[in-house]
C-alpha cells in the first residue's frame, strides 16, 4: 500500500458497523478477558529468564501470553495470535451471516509489523497470506490486503473497509492487526534506540504481543441479516507528521492534531464531541506530548473531564496490532456502557513511520 498524503476518509450514510470483535492478548484469551482485565488494571509484565540486554545482561520486560509455546518466536507466535483473535471476530459470519448472505463476499484487511531485525522484508506478504489462508471461510481473495506501517494501520484499514462496504464491493470486512516482539533482535534493536522501559530508562516501552479483529458490516447488511450492531464507525482520518520524534527535532503534534480533528468534524462543520478517548500512549514521552498538542487544539470536542484510556499500560507496547486492538476494545466496552449515547476517539501514532490515524466510533443504542 502506498504512503498516503494529508487525508480524511469522509464515509456516507453507509457507515459501517462493528459486528463481531475477538482479541488474543498477554492478558485475555479473548475479547471479555481482555476487558475486564484492563478495566482491572491487570498485568502481566515479567522479565525474561534468557533474552537479556545486549549492553548491560541483565533480564528484559515484556508482556508475553504465556499460553503460547516458550520455544517460539515472533512470526509464529503472531500467527497463533491472529488466528485465535480473527475466529473469534467471525463468530457472527460463522454463525448465521454467511448461509444467509446474497454473494456471501468477505474481504480481510491485516496491520502487519515493518521490516525490522527479526522481522525482515518479505515476511510481511508472507505472515498476512498465511493468515488469511488459514482462515476457517471463504474470502474475496481480490479484495485482501495488508499494510505495515506499525501502530496506525488497524485504524487506516479500517477506512478502507469503510469504502468497500459503503461502494458494495464486499458484504463484510474482517480488519485486524498482529504484535510480537519476541525475538532477540528485533529487542535489541529496540535496546540501540534506547526505547525499552529500564531500571534506568523510565519513559520506555514494555514489549507485548497480541491481536485483535474486528467484523464491519453496513447497517443495512446487519440488520437485513439479523445481526447487532456493537458500534459505529462514524468517521476515520489519517496524517502525515512533519516532524516525527525520530528526526530529533521538537514537535506541534500536527500530524496527530490533523488526525484527531479529521475524526472529530470530518466535515468541517461542527462534528461529534467524544465522551472517551482510546490511545496508544505506551511509556515514549513523544506520545505525550504529541497527544498534549493535538488535544488542546480539539478540546471543544472532548466532553471533561477528559475520560482517556490507554491499555499499553495493562498489555504493554503492541506495534501494528494497536489500532485494531484499540478499536475492538473500545466497540466492545461502547455495547455495554450505560450513558445513553456514548462516542468514542481512537487515535494511534506509528512509530517508524510518520503516520497518524484516528476513528470516531458511536454507540450502538444510537442506531436502534
Amino acid at each position: 500500500m502506498s504512503e498516503p498524503h494529508e487525508s480524511v476518509r469522509r464515509l456516507s450514510r453507509t457507515d459501517p458497523v462493528v459486528i463481531g470483535v475477538g482479541a488474543r492478548t498477554s492478558i485475555g484469551l479473548d475479547m471479555p478477558a481482555t476487558s475486564a482485565a484492563v478495566r482491572g488494571a491487570v498485568t502481566c509484565f515479567a522479565q525474561s529468564e534468557y533474552l537479556r540486554l545486549r549492553e548491560t545482561g541483565q533480564p528484559i520486560t515484556l508482556a508475553l501470553l504465556s499460553t503460547l509455546p516458550e520455544d517460539s518466536f515472533a512470526y509464529n507466535r503472531m500467527k497463533l495470535l491472529g488466528s485465535a483473535a480473527a475466529g473469534e471476530a467471525l463468530d457472527p459470519w460463522l454463525g448465521r451471516l454467511a448461509p444467509r448472505a446474497a454473494t456471501g463476499r468477505l474481504a480481510v484487511l491485516v496491520s502487519v509489523p515493518p521490516p525490522r531485525p527479526g522481522f525482515p522484508e518479505g515476511s510481511q506478504a508472507k505472515l498476512a497470506r498465511e493468515m488469511i489462508e488459514s482462515l476457517p471461510t471463504a474470502v474475496a481473495r481480490e479484495r485482501c490486503s495488508f499494510v505495515d506501517t506499525g501502530h496506525e494501520g488497524g485504524l487506516a484499514l479500517l477506512g478502507i473497509a469503510g469504502e468497500l462496504l459503503a461502494t458494495q464491493q464486499v458484504d463484510v470486512c474482517l480488519v485486524g492487526g498482529v504484535e510480537s516482539y519476541k525475538h532477540i533482535d528485533t529487542l535489541h534493536w529496540l535496546e540501540a534506540q534506547g526505547r525499552l522501559k529500564t531500571a534506568d530508562q523510565p519513559n520506555g516501552i514494555v514489549p507485548g504481543e497480541g491481536a485483535g479483529f474486528l467484523l464491519l458490516s453496513t447497517r443495512g447488511f446487519a440488520h437485513e441479516n439479523g445481526a447487532r450492531p456493537l458500534a459505529e464507525l462514524r468517521a476515520a482520518s489519517r496524517a502525515i507528521e512533519p516532524k516525527p520524534w525520530h528526526l530529533g527535532e521538537p514537535t506541534l503534534g500536527e500530524g496527530l492534531t490533523a488526525a484527531v480533528r479529521g475524526a472529530l468534524d470530518p466535515r468541517g462543520t461542527g462534528g461529534y464531541t467524544a465522551s472517551m478517548t482510546y490511545a496508544d500512549l505506551n511509556g515514549e514521552t513523544w506520545r505525550v506530548d504529541e497527544w498534549g498538542y493535538a488535544y488542546m487544539r480539539t478540546a471543544r470536542h472532548h466532553q471533561g473531564p477528559l475520560d482517556i484510556r490507554h491499555p499499553a499500560d495493562c498489555w504493554g507496547d503492541l506495534g501494528a496490532a494497536s489500532g485494531a486492538l484499540l478499536a475492538a476494545l473500545c466497540s466492545y466496552e461502547l455495547a455495554r456502557a450505560r450513558n445513553s449515547k456514548p462516542t468514542a476517539l481512537v487515535w494511534t501514532a506509528s512509530d517508524t513511520r510518520p503516520l497518524r490515524a484516528a476513528c470516531l466510533f458511536r454507540s450502538h443504542q444510537e442506531l436502534t
